[in-house]
C-alpha cells in the first residue's frame, strides 16, 4: 500500500540533497574560478617581473637582472618554468626547467600578436600546466621577445579541494539536519490526521458517536464533513426501519384475516393457504430484525458485559426445559464485554443456545474467551451433531434440518446476519462432547488511544 509519509519524505530528502548538490556545484564553480583566477595572477607577476628585468644589449646578448622571486622556479621538475626566447630560439630559462623544452607558442603576425594570453599546455614530463605567454617588445619594437611562465594545473584542483572540504562537509552536515528535522516535523504535521483516522475508527466501532473539532482548521471541514455523513446514515437507515415496520405491519394486517378465515373453515382448510402464510409471517419477522439490526452495528455505543446475559439466558433455558433435565454449564472469562447493543448479543446467543438445547441429549456447554483481538463464543451439545455437508445450510434462512421440531426455521439465520453485520463469524464443527458446536468470533474492544 502507498504510504503519504514516505511519499513526502522522499520528496523531501530529495529536494534537500538536490538543493546540497547545487549549492556545491555553485560554489565548487566560484571557488574554482577564484583559485583559477589567483594562479593566472602569480604567473603574471612572474611574467611581469622577467619582462621588466630582461634587456637585449647592442651586442645582440639577453642580460636579465633578476629572475622572479617565487623559489618553485629554481627547484627542478617542480613544474613551475619560465622560459625567454627569440624567434623559436631559447636563450634562458628556468632551473627547474632544465634541459627541458616549454610548448613552441605559434608566432603570429606582428600585426596579430596579443600582448599577452593564457592557454593550457602540457610539461617537458608530460603534466598538464597552465601557461601565460606575452610578446616584449625591446628597442622601440625592433627586437621582440617572448616570454612564457608556466606552473601545474593540477595546484588549481587541489587548492579548490583544500577550501572546500570543510565547506562540502558542513554543507552536508547542515543537510542531513535538515533533513531529519523536516522528517521529524513531517511526522508531526501528519499527527492530527493519525488522530483523524483513530477518532473515525472508534466511530465506526461505537467508542464515540461523533467526531471531535480538530484543533487545525484545515481538518475541520473533514471532520464535519464525517459527522454529516455519518449523521446522514442514522437519518436513511432510520427511515428504512420505519418503511419496513410500516410495510409490515400494512402486510399482517390482510394476512391475519387469511390466516383467520382460513381457521374458519375448520376441517376444510385449506394446508397450502395456511403455509403460504406461516412462510409469510416467517419472512416478515426475519427482514424485520434485519432491519432493526442494520445499521447500528458498525455505529453501536454500548459496551454489554458478557457475563449478566450468560446467565440470565441459561436461567431461562433451565427453566424452558426443566422437565428434560438438561445440564446447561457456562464458563465466562472475567472483563469479557460485547461492543453492541444487548438485544443484539441476547438475540444471537439465546437462539445458539435454544438450538443447543433442543438437540441437546443432556449436556449443554458454553465457553466464552476474550482476548485483545476478539471475543470467542462456543456453544457446544452433546446431541447427533450435523454432517459437514448440512452444517452451511443450517445456515440458510428458513431451512430447518427436522421438521419434528418446533421452529420457524431463521434463528440461525439470523445469528448469521447479526455476526456478519458486527464484522464476525460463525462456525459450526463437530463438539467435543460429541454434539454440535457453534464458535463464534466476534470483534473485541480495543480502546484506540488518541494521539497526541
Amino acid at each position: 500500500m502507498r504510504s503519504l509519509r514516505r511519499r513526502i519524505i522522499v520528496v523531501v530528502v530529495a529536494s534537500v540533497a538536490a538543493g546540497f548538490l547545487l549549492i556545491a556545484a555553485l560554489t565548487w564553480r566560484i571557488v574554482s574560478d577564484a583559485a583559477t583566477r589567483d594562479f593566472d595572477t602569480r604567473l603574471a607577476n612572474a611574467l611581469g617581473e622577467l619582462a621588466l628585468a630582461v634587456d637585449f644589449g647592442e651586442d645582440r646578448i639577453l642580460s636579465l637582472s633578476r629572475e622572479p622571486e617565487d623559489p618553485a622556479y629554481n627547484r627542478p621538475n617542480s613544474s613551475w618554468y619560465w622560459r625567454i626566447a627569440k624567434g623559436g630560439v631559447t636563450l634562458a630559462r628556468s632551473r627547474s626547467l632544465r634541459l627541458g623544452e616549454l610548448p613552441v607558442v605559434p608566432e603570429a603576425a606582428p600585426s596579430e600578436q596579443p600582448l599577452s594570453l593564457t592557454l593550457p599546455a602540457s610539461g617537458p614530463s608530460g603534466e598538464d600546466l597552465r601557461l601565460r605567454h606575452r610578446v616584449v617588445p625591446l628597442r622601440d619594437g625592433a627586437i621582440t621577445l617572448d616570454i612564457v611562465v608556466a606552473g601545474p594545473a593540477r595546484d588549481i584542483g587541489r587548492e579548490v579541494w583544500l577550501s572546500m572540504r570543510w565547506l562540502l562537509l558542513g554543507l552536508a552536515v547542515v543537510a542531513v539536519i535538515l533533513s531529519g528535522l523536516l522528517i521529524v516535523e513531517i511526522g508531526s504535521g501528519l499527527g492530527p490526521l493519525r488522530v483523524l483516522a483513530q477518532d473515525i475508527e472508534r466511530a465506526s466501532r461505537g467508542e464515540i458517536t461523533r467526531l471531535e473539532p480538530s484543533d487545525y482548521r484545515e481538518l475541520n471541514p473533514l471532520t464535519s464533513s464525517v459527522n454529516d455523513l455519518i449523521e446522514q446514515v442514522e437519518i436513511v437507515v432510520g427511515r428504512a426501519r420505519a418503511h419496513a415496520g410500516n410495510l409490515a405491519h400494512a402486510i399482517k394486517t390482510p394476512l391475519s384475516l387469511i390466516s383467520a378465515r382460513n381457521e374458519m373453515r375448520g376441517a376444510e382448510q385449506d394446508g397450502e393457504i395456511g403455509y403460504g402464510v406461516a412462510t409469510i409471517r416467517r419472512q416478515i419477522d426475519h427482514h424485520l430484525k434485519r432491519a432493526r439490526f442494520a445499521g447500528k452495528a458498525r455505529l453501536a455505543s454500548d459496551r454489554v458485559p458478557v457475563t449478566p446475559v450468560i446467565d440470565d439466558i441459561v436461567l431461562v433455558m433451565e427453566r424452558g426445559y426443566r422437565d428434560r433435565g438438561l445440564s446447561i454449564t457456562a464458563s465466562v472469562d472475567d472483563g469479557a464485554v460485547f461492543l453492541g447493543e444487548r438485544e443484539d448479543f441476547e438475540e444471537m446467543i439465546g437462539n445458539l443456545v435454544e438450538n443447543a438445547c433442543k438437540w441437546a441429549r443432556g449436556i449443554v456447554v458454553i465457553v466464552v474467551c476474550h482476548s485483545a483481538e476478539s471475543l470467542d463464543i462456543y456453544i457446544e451439545d452433546d446431541g447427533p451433531g450435523l454432517p459437514a455437508y448440512e452444517r452451511l445450510r443450517a445456515l440458510e434462512r428458513g431451512r430447518k434440518l427436522d421438521e419434528t421440531v418446533a421452529g420457524s426455521g431463521i434463528g440461525l439465520s439470523v445469528v448469521a446476519d447479526l455476526v456478519e453485520l458486527y464484522g464476525g463469524d460463525i462456525d459450526l464443527r463437530t463438539a467435543e462432547i460429541g454434539g454440535l458446536c457453534a464458535a463464534l468470533r466476534l470483534p473485541s474492544i480495543r480502546l484506540t488511544p488518541r494521539a497526541e
